[in-house]
């Protein structure tokens, strides 16, 4: 596209960062007249009786949402927060916002607000990043059908499609065959810098204080037990806090130790901690994978700095996974009766109804579409799986799953270690379906992320990526090793 357009739209999604954000870059340069929108979390309620959103996850994504508005405002851009929300410089758009003054949003349907502020505003054309997963996907139909024009550019991951030695529909189904493609091609070696950010194209025209930091809900205290106390301000979900963090971290000595320290179970500087900024998109991949490679310069390479860029290689890995199997990862059986999974296959996601999915995104995105009474009966934790509710509420028979349940719903944030361990325990201990155990940690996690989510938990259930068929954690054996003197299970004790 190389003529200029009129006024558009700019739809932030998992983006809320104007650093290395191509999509947002292109907008730009395509109009000077941009109406920059964001979306709240909405509160839906799931089959499985709980509201699709937990309050920890609103206040984050608050957070980083009324941080970037503040942002744009400074530079002079004009923004609007959908669903429940403020800084927008547009008197006549009211109609399309949902003020509360307890900053709690309204149940409703995000792309009907999109579309009825692009016809207020008499704009065609929409830039966005490019999610996709069934859901997502929908959303971005619903504007099309809708007459909409929408421009999509693939982000928020550590590579380029271009960058890849394989086409995404070629990406190799086991993580360790793809990090070893990954790490032996000349393009990995070659890895771009993030793209500037966006700032730096206009200047700052008006000062404007951080408009959440008064806010009554956004101020809501953080247990103090949190490994991730994001109610004070260097752990805030907006980019700024982001990129503190990244800065600090690699100043500091705690990459050169990571692997060692990355399985404790609690506390602040145990892991890198970039994961909710990650989830957001206030924080881009790329960004960290700079700062790492400039820390290695500075003070050494590794084990584990080398784990930290491991890490994302995995995150990466599942992002691709999504992209590649599409609705599949979000069905009872997985990847586990998908043929040749290794070979050639299209890299876009077949659009089939999510009522014939049976799909989690589907049953949350699309209650209209109805389950027959018997889907909806086999899929009610609610109505059939006493345990579910017992490993909700950590109430079950073990004191470290409770414990670990505990800090989750309380906090929003649990190391990976305990993820995987009460993970593995809801699935093959209490026989829960592990849908359900992902629905759950879509409720409770301010990091939660759909790629990795419902990659891990079909991982450790069987029907993913794992060639080992599923994994199963003694959990007893985990309790011993990682919690011996039982310090976590006081710290979260009921």
């Amino acid at each position: 596209m190389s003529e200029s357009l009129e006024k558009v739209m700019y739809w932030f999604r998992q983006d809320l960062r104007l650093h290395d954000n191509i999509a947002l870059k292109k907008a730009h340069a395509i109009s000077k007249d941009i109406l920059h929108v964001a979306c709240n979390l909405t509160d839906e309620q799931t089959p499985w009786g709980f509201k699709r959103h937990s309050l920890n996850r609103h206040i984050f994504r608050r957070q980083a949402i009324e941080a970037l508005g503040n942002t744009l405002a400074k530079h002079n851009q004009i923004f609007i927060c959908l669903n429940g929300a403020i800084n927008s410089d547009l008197n006549d758009a009211s109609d399309t916002l949902t003020h509360h003054s307890n900053g709690a949003s309204i149940n409703l349907k995000t792309t009907r607000l999109i579309i009825d502020l692009a016809r207020q505003h008499n704009i065609q054309n929409i830039f966005c990043e490019v999610l996709e997963t069934p859901e997502e996907q929908q959303q971005v139909k619903e504007l099309e059908n809708a007459g909409l024009i929408v421009h999509g550019s693939v982000q928020s991951s550590l590579y380029e499609d271009n960058q890849l030695p394989f086409t995404v529909a070629q990406t190799p189904d086991i993580f360790t065959n793809f990090r070893q493609s990954v790490e032996q091609s000349n393009k990995f070696k070659a890895q771009e810098q993030p793209h500037n950010p966006l700032a730096s194209l206009f200047p700052i025209t008006k000062k404007s204080n951080n408009p959440f930091l008064n806010n009554a809900l956004l101020a809501t205290p953080v247990d103090h037990r949190s490994s991730f106390p994001f109610d004070l301000e260097p752990w805030l979900g907006d980019e700024n806090s982001a990129l503190q963090h990244v800065s600090r971290y690699f100043l500091s000595p705690n990459p050169q130790t990571y692997k060692l320290t990355r399985n404790a179970l609690t506390g602040i500087d145990y892991s890198t901690h970039f994961s909710p900024w990650l989830a957001n998109g206030a924080l881009s991949p790329r960004t960290i994978w700079q700062a790492l490679k400039k820390h290695e310069q500075m003070q050494g390479a590794n084990d584990s700095t080398y784990w930290i860029g491991f890490e994302l290689l995995w995150r990466e890995h599942f992002r691709l996974m999504g992209r590649k199997h599409g609705a599949a990862l979000f069905k009872q059986n997985g990847l586990k009766n998908i043929p040749q999974r290794n070979q050639s296959q299209s890299s876009q996601p077949p659009h089939q109804s999510h009522q014939s999915q049976q799909t989690f995104k589907g049953a949350l995105a699309h209650q209209n579409q109805r389950q027959s009474t018997h889907d909806r009966a086999s899929q009610s934790a609610t109505q059939t799986d006493q345990n579910f509710q017992r490993w909700q509420t950590g109430e079950t028979d073990h004191p470290f799953i409770n414990a670990a349940m505990r800090e989750l719903v309380t906090t929003g944030f649990l190391s990976n270690r305990l993820r995987q361990i009460v993970a593995s325990y809801a699935i093959h201990d209490l026989g829960i379906n592990w849908l359900f155990g992902a629905a759950w940690f879509e409720h409770c996690l301010i990091d939660y992320d759909v790629h990795s989510n419902q990659g891990n938990w079909a991982y450790i259930a069987g029907v993913g990526t794992d060639p080992r068929g599923g994994r199963q954690f003694n959990t007893d054996k985990q309790m011993k090793e990682y919690d011996p003197q039982g310090l976590y299970q006081k710290r979260w004790q009921a």
